[in-house]
């Protein structure tokens, strides 16, 4: 019969003390400690991924798939990834299960490409389903052993006390979740402009610890930046200063631009060197999470920066909610559809109501997809596309999403994080959906296309 040996070895995997590691802590994005905490997970340790499959060893102790079982039993892994939210955590579809087959190498810092089935190597693995549950076959049988779940560059590795061989192990709730805090792993390193109409830094603080969000020169993981919306005490800089700065804005791995619009009807355009900047930020592995008026460069820039893609129609708002459709014609829709379901945001497979609907996008053409769309009137309140729009299926590197609907406006005059009245409250409707695509669009990249790896 083949175990884990013990401690020792879950160690040595997760790169802790006990074999030797100084236990330093990290600077670059996503680091944390690498130390266990009380619950089971340890610390971010921010990283590249390394290449997939086989098996291996560390200090001479071999690392092997699960022991041999008769009567085709086998030794497996269930349970449930849950979103970091504190309050009624929601389920995650999609999330890569493994146990590592060494060291869980560190996330090199800045933008880069972090496509679907490139986690570092592994010696079993799976994916949750829509429902967020997965079972995980041929595990190690043992004690702490190592578990890694990950989605793109959230990932959190935790020690399952005990394996027993040939049954069915459950993962506790408090260690299936992706990680809160960097003390509990690798956080994506984000940056968000502050929108009046769209206060999206509510929902991330009532997903993430609030203390992830500072400033630019905190140690959260998501950095303010003033935009038409809330600003902080000390000041936050400008919103010029991310967009405006590729270097700074290149040190990300995702960028939040949610609805900047205001009172005023003569909000300046962003300028072509902006709009360049953000262009090529996408390109070479980053995330672009935009909200309406957030997005407004995408038609406002001349020539466009992705000419024919989108047809925009600027229309006064249609009823709210909006009765509206799920598009499951490609299987990352089909997936999201009956997310939704069980979620309670959908009561029959690929219909919502979207609240605060905006018209203000009629159609999208491929590479583009739609994911949320109403018949009346004939509107997309959401879509996708991966970048370079000119990449071939599997060269894809960055992600775009525009969402057509505010979650929570922000009070003219807001102080962050005072504004956020509702932190301790569950998500609602549009939260969730946002909710749901904060992890695919910070998620690994593919093909909209394909199922994910």
């Amino acid at each position: 019969m083949k175990h884990l040996v013990g401690w020792s070895l879950a160690c040595c995997l997760l790169g802790m003390a006990a074999c030797g590691d100084d236990n330093s802590t990290a600077t670059g994005p996503g680091h944390g400690g690498a130390a266990a905490s009380q619950d089971g997970s340890v610390g971010g340790t921010a990283a590249t991924g390394g290449a997939k499959g086989g098996s291996g060893g560390m200090g001479g102790v071999p690392i092997d798939a699960g022991p041999s079982c008769p009567g085709g039993k086998k030794t497996t892994l269930s349970g449930t990834v849950l979103a970091p939210t504190k309050i009624s955590p929601d389920p995650l579809p999609n999330v890569a299960v493994y146990v590592p087959a060494g060291p869980v190498e560190a996330f090199s810092p800045g933008v880069s490409c972090v496509r679907c089935g490139e986690e570092s190597a592994f010696i079993t693995r799976t994916v949750s389903k829509s429902d967020g549950t997965f079972v995980l076959e041929d595990v190690p049988a043992g004690t702490n052993v190592p578990i890694v779940l990950q989605a793109g560059r959230w990932r959190r590795q935790v020690q399952v006390p005990v394996v027993t061989a040939c049954t069915d192990t459950a993962l506790p709730a408090e260690l299936s979740h992706l990680p809160r805090s960097q003390a509990e792993g690798d956080i994506p390193r984000m940056a968000l402009q502050t929108g009046y109409v769209d206060g999206l830094e509510c929902l991330l603080a009532k997903i993430l610890d609030p203390a992830e969000l500072t400033a630019p020169t905190g140690t959260g993981r998501v950095h303010l930046y003033k935009g038409s919306g809330a600003d902080a005490v000390p000041a936050l800089p400008p919103s010029s200063d991310l967009w405006g700065d590729a270097a700074r804005l290149q040190g990300y791995d995702v960028a939040f631009f949610p609805c900047d619009f205001t009172t005023s009807s003569t909000e300046p355009a962003m300028p072509a060197a902006g709009v360049k900047n953000l262009v090529d930020y996408a390109d070479i592995g980053g995330r672009l999470f935009l909200t309406h008026g957030g997005g407004k460069w995408l038609k406002e820039t001349v020539p466009p920066p992705y000419p024919g893609l989108v047809q925009f129609n600027i229309q006064p708002d249609p009823q709210s909610p909006l009765p509206s459709s799920v598009d499951t014609s490609f299987p990352k829709g089909q997936v999201f559809a009956e997310w939704l379901v069980v979620v309670g945001v959908s009561t029959k497979l690929g219909e919502i109501n979207v609240d605060h609907a905006q018209w203000y996008v009629d159609s999208v053409q491929p590479p583009a997809q739609r994911w949320i769309h109403s018949a009346s009137p004939v509107t997309v309140q959401h879509f996708t596309f991966t970048t370079p729009i000119t990449a071939k299926d599997g060269e894809e590197c960055g992600r775009v999403l525009f969402s057509n609907f505010h979650v929570k406006a922000a009070p003219e005059g807001a102080t962050f994080p005072a504004h956020c009245t509702d932190v301790d409250k569950p998500l609602d409707t549009n939260e969730k959906v946002i909710e749901y695509m904060l992890f695919d669009t910070t998620g690994c990249v593919q093909s909209d296309q394909d199922p994910v790896k």
